[in-house]
């Protein structure tokens, strides 16, 4: 019966000895929530985009496509609005075969302001998007004989689009979106309204994100 009291005695000191070498489980509260959580939150961020833009209509028949690449900022408001300050760079080109009627030269400088709507908000975040504010647009190097010469304008712009940002890591993500553009842009005389067309076109994006605190 001693020799029982004794083992037991042992047993529950070493076991009481050996809990004390053994850190604490982190609580729900803690880090292990914070990083199973990460990935679904939506923070401020700050992205760099790709954009490829199919054109369409008459703007279409003189600029095949156009691409260039966009800084963004987005700040973010509760619980599911992500606004959003825009500048880029884009280039038109100039179809083939076309001789007359078009700048060889047709670059885009767009500075806008919008903001998205996120549906839901987890590792995979779909939204609507809208964005409009100013096109600063340079043509230099007319095609063809007697044409106008070098422009540099400002026209109004907007899109609609929608997209889903994918976080893959606390502060790195990606983006991609699909916007219909519409833009003024008057051809020839630039206060003539019968030689104007609008620069419309469907703009396809992908970027990186990095997302910082709220």
């Amino acid at each position: 019966m001693k020799i029982f009291l004794l083992i037991l005695i042992f047993a529950v000191t070493g076991l009481s000895y050996s809990q004390s070498f053994v850190p604490p489980k982190l609580s729900d509260k803690g880090l292990n929530k914070s990083s199973k959580n990460y990935l679904s939150q939506l923070d401020n961020q700050v992205f760099i985009s790709y954009s490829y833009i199919h054109n369409l209509g008459k703007f279409g028949q003189y600029y095949k496509d156009g691409s260039g690449v966009n800084l963004n900022y987005g700040k973010y408001f509760p619980d599911s609005w992500l606004a959003i300050l825009q500048v880029g760079y884009i280039k038109q080109n100039l179809r083939e075969g076309i001789d007359s009627g078009g700048y060889k030269n047709f670059n885009v400088y767009p500075i806008h302001v919008g903001g998205r709507f996120y549906l839901y908000k987890n590792i995979f975040m779909p939204y609507f998007s809208f964005m409009n504010g100013l096109n600063f647009i340079s043509a230099t190097n007319f095609v063809g004989d007697g044409g106008p010469g070098d422009q540099m304008v400002l026209r109004y712009a907007f899109q609609v689009g929608f997209g889903f940002d994918v976080k893959f890591a606390r502060n790195f993500g990606i983006n991609l979106n699909i916007d219909y553009n519409n833009s003024f842009w008057e051809d020839f005389d630039l206060y003539a309204q019968q030689n104007s067309k609008m620069m419309t076109g469907f703009e396809f994006v992908g970027g990186i994100s990095y997302n910082f605190g709220k």
